[in-house]
């Protein structure tokens, strides 16, 4: 029987890890007028409070903003 072993490798940038285990803050931007290729209206905003990892997601609706957590 053949064994696969998967290897992970953590980097030493925090932004490369695809988990953080820190609390994390976040706020939404609104626009006025939405976005020209996208039509997204609002952006969600996360950041690591120990690493200062800034994540952005653009948002079409208020009620898509439960998808980018």
């Amino acid at each position: 029987m053949h064994q696969t072993y998967i290897r992970f490798y953590k980097s030493p940038f925090p932004a490369n890890n695809p988990s953080r285990n820190e609390d994390i803050l976040s706020d939404t931007v609104y626009s006025v007028t939405p976005v020209i290729d996208h039509g997204s209206i609002a952006a969600a905003l996360y950041s690591g409070r120990t690493s200062h990892v800034l994540d952005a997601y653009r948002v079409k609706s208020c009620k898509r903003y439960v998808n980018t957590i």
